[in-house]
C-alpha cells in the first residue's frame, strides 16, 4: 500500500477513545439525531415502499424503525435511504454533506448486540474523522464541480468504521478502503429527487458490499 493509505490505516488502528468523553457524547448526540431523522420518515409512502423491498432479501441485519430484518447489505441501505429522506440530518462544513446517515447505517446493519456501546461510537468516531479530513481536502472544489459528498466519500467513512468495528488487520482495511472508493459516487444535481437520499443508502451499502467482499469472500483490491 502507498504512505498515504498507510497512514490511514495505522491511524484508523490506533483510534482509542478511552480518555474522549467528549467525543464519545458528541457521538451519542449525533446518534440521538440520526433516529430522530429516520423514525421522522418511516411512515412516508417511497421509504416503507423501500422497506417491504430491503425485507425481501433474507438476513440479520437491523433495518431501524421496521419489525422485520433484510441481508446486511439492504439492511444499510434502506437505514442510509431513510435516515436521509426528508434531510433532516446532521452535516459537516468539510464534507458538505452528511455523514452520520451512512455511519450509523453501515454499523446497525452489521453490528451484533454483544458489542459495546463504545465500540460501535468508537467505530462512528473513526469514519466522522476521516470523512471530514477528506472533505476538507476536495471542497469547495468538489462540491462546485457537481459532487454530492455523501455519496462520494460516504463509502470511505462506511469502510473506516467497518474496519475498526470488526479490527481488521492493515491489509484487509487497505483492500477495505480500496473497494469502497471504487464505489464512490453522487451527483449534486438530483437533490430535490429521491437520488439525494439514495445517495446515502448506496453509501450504506457499498460500504458493506465491500466489507462482505474483502472478509467473507477473500477478494482482495488494490
Amino acid at each position: 500500500m502507498d504512505d498515504i493509505t498507510g497512514t490511514i490505516v495505522r491511524l484508523i488502528k490506533e483510534t482509542d477513545l478511552t480518555h474522549r468523553d467528549d467525543l464519545l457524547l458528541e457521538a451519542r448526540r449525533a446518534f440521538l439525531d440520526y433516529l430522530a431523522s429516520l423514525y421522522r420518515a418511516v411512515g412516508r409512502q417511497k421509504v416503507k415502499a423501500a422497506a417491504h423491498w430491503a425485507q425481501g432479501f433474507a438476513g440479520k441485519g437491523l433495518m431501524v424503525g421496521q419489525k422485520g430484518t433484510s441481508y446486511p447489505i439492504f439492511a444499510a441501505f434502506y437505514n442510509g435511504f431513510a435516515s436521509h429522506y426528508l434531510d433532516l440530518d446532521d452535516a459537516q462544513s468539510n464534507i458538505a454533506g452528511h455523514f452520520s446517515t451512512v455511519l450509523f447505517s453501515v454499523l446497525l446493519s452489521v453490528m451484533a448486540s454483544r458489542q459495546s456501546v463504545k465500540d460501535f461510537l468508537t467505530a462512528y468516531v473513526v469514519g466522522a474523522e476521516l470523512e471530514g479530513l477528506l472533505g476538507s481536502l476536495v471542497n469547495p472544489e468538489h462540491k462546485w464541480q457537481g459532487w454530492h459528498s455523501t455519496g462520494t466519500l460516504g463509502p470511505l467513512g462506511g469502510a473506516c468504521a467497518l474496519a475498526k468495528w470488526a479490527q481488521l488487520d492493515e491489509s484487509k482495511t487497505a483492500q477495505l478502503l480500496s473497494l469502497c472508493g471504487s464505489q464512490s459516487g453522487g451527483l449534486g444535481m438530483q437533490a430535490g429527487s429521491d437520488g439525494k437520499p439514495l445517495h446515502s443508502g448506496f453509501a450504506a451499502r457499498n460500504a458493506v458490499f465491500a466489507f462482505d467482499l474483502v472478509t467473507a469472500v477473500g477478494l482482495s483490491a488494490r
